[in-house]
C-alpha cells in the first residue's frame, strides 16, 4: 500500500497536488486506509479512467489497497448511468466504489484478496446451478412416482414447492439498461386513446443520421433528432440569430425543450420545474430579436403574424433537408394526405 500524507482535519487541511501542482482542501483527495491523503487530487488520479475498462482504474484500486469486486462496481456504475449519463465520470463511480469498500463487509478485505473473493463467487455460482439441476432432478422423479401412484397430488405438489429453486432476481441497474420512466396514469388506463403513429424516423438516410448526431450528439432517437431540428429550424425562422455563441444557446434551449416535454409526459413533475427555470435562464440570456424575410416555412404558419406589432410579417427560413422531410413526408403520413 502507497503511504500518503497525514492530515488533522480532513475538510479544512490544504495540501498540493503533484500533478496539476494546486494547493486545495483535503476533501478533493482520496483518502488510504491509514487515514492519509493521495497525492494526486481525485480529478487528476480519474482524469483517464474509463468506468468500463478496468485496466484504467485497477491501479487506483491496487494503490489504495482495495479489492476488485465487478459485481459491486457494476452495480454502481450502472446506477449513475440510469441517473445521468451526462454527468457520470471515473470520479463518481470510484468514490463510491470506494466508500462501499469501507463497509462491514468489505473493510477487512484488501488488493490481495481480489483473486480469492471472485473464487469464491464463481464457486458459489457453481454450486447454485448444481443444487437447481439436482432439484429439477429430484422434481421429475416425484412427478414419475405420482404418475406410478406411489405418492398423491398433494405430496408432489408439496415437496414440489419446496424442491424448486426460486427464480433469481436481477439487480435493478443490471434488469434495465436503460433508466425507468414514471407513468403517471395506471396501467390500461389512459386518458386519452393510444394511436400507433408511424416511425418518423424510418425515411432518414445515413447522411440524415450523421449530420443529425454530430449536431445534436448521439444520445437521442430519430424522433427526438426530429423534434429538435424542427424546433431548430422554428427559432431559425423567427429570429435573428447570427453568431457561433447564439447558435450554440440555441441548440441547448431546444434540448432542454425536449427534455421538458419528456418530463411532463412522464409525470415528473420536479424535473420539469427545474427544466423550466433552466429553459427560461436560457431564453432571457439570449435575447434573441425577431427578424425580417420574404419566406416562412410551413409549420411555423403561427408566426404569420406578428403578435408584437399587429402587423403582417414573414420570417427566416433556413433551408434544411431534415426539416423539408419532417414537413413534406412525416406531416402527410400522420395527417393522411398527400402534398
Amino acid at each position: 500500500m502507497a503511504i500518503g500524507r497525514e492530515v488533522t482535519d480532513n475538510t479544512s487541511s490544504p495540501l498540493y497536488c503533484d500533478k496539476c501542482g494546486k494547493t486545495m482542501r483535503a476533501v478533493n483527495f482520496y483518502t488510504y486506509k491509514d487515514g492519509s491523503k493521495t497525492e494526486l487530487c481525485k480529478a487528476c488520479m480519474t482524469m483517464h479512467v474509463n468506468n468500463y475498462e478496468p485496466d484504467t482504474f485497477l491501479w487506483i484500486l491496487e494503490k489504495m489497497d482495495l479489492p476488485w469486486v465487478p459485481e459491486e462496481w457494476n452495480i454502481i456504475r450502472d446506477k449513475a448511468y440510469q441517473k445521468d449519463p451526462y454527468k457520470m465520470n471515473g470520479m463518481s463511480v470510484l468514490g463510491k466504489y470506494i466508500s462501499k469498500m469501507k463497509l462491514k463487509q468489505w473493510n477487512k478485505l484488501g488488493w490481495a484478496d481480489s483473486k480469492k473473493i471472485q473464487e469464491e463467487r464463481e464457486a458459489a455460482a457453481k454450486a447454485a446451478g448444481k443444487s437447481e439441476e439436482e432439484a429439477a432432478k429430484r422434481v421429475e422423479a416425484m412427478e414419475e412416482a405420482y404418475k406410478n401412484g406411489e405418492i398423491t397430488e398433494a405430496q408432489l405438489m408439496t415437496y414440489k414447492e419446496i424442491t424448486s429453486p426460486p427464480t433469481p432476481q436481477l439487480p435493478a441497474a443490471a434488469a434495465s439498461a436503460t433508466p425507468l420512466v414514471h407513468s403517471p396514469y395506471p396501467e390500461g388506463n389512459h386518458p386519452f386513446e393510444v394511436v400507433d403513429v408511424p416511425d418518423l424516423g424510418q425515411d432518414l438516410t445515413e447522411q440524415d443520421k450523421v449530420y443529425l448526431a454530430v449536431k445534436w450528439g448521439r444520445l437521442y432517437s430519430a424522433e427526438d433528432w426530429i423534434y429538435l431540428e424542427q424546433k431548430y429550424t422554428d427559432f431559425m425562422a423567427s429570429f435573428d440569430i447570427q453568431g457561433a455563441a447564439r447558435i450554440d444557446t440555441l441548440i441547448q434551449i431546444c434540448k432542454l425543450s425536449l427534455k421538458l416535454n419528456m418530463a411532463l409526459d412522464s409525470g415528473d413533475i420536479d424535473s420539469y420545474s427545474k427544466l423550466s427555470r433552466a429553459y427560461d435562464t436560457l431564453m432571457k440570456s439570449a435575447k434573441f430579436k425577431y427578424g425580417l424575410c420574404n419566406t416562412f416555412p410551413l409549420t411555423s404558419g403561427v408566426y404569420n403574424n406578428c403578435m408584437l406589432t399587429g402587423k403582417a410579417k414573414t420570417f427566416l427560413c433556413h433551408a434544411n433537408p431534415v426539416a423539408n422531410f419532417f414537413k413534406e413526408e412525416a406531416v402527410s403520413t400522420i395527417l393522411g394526405t398527400e402534398e
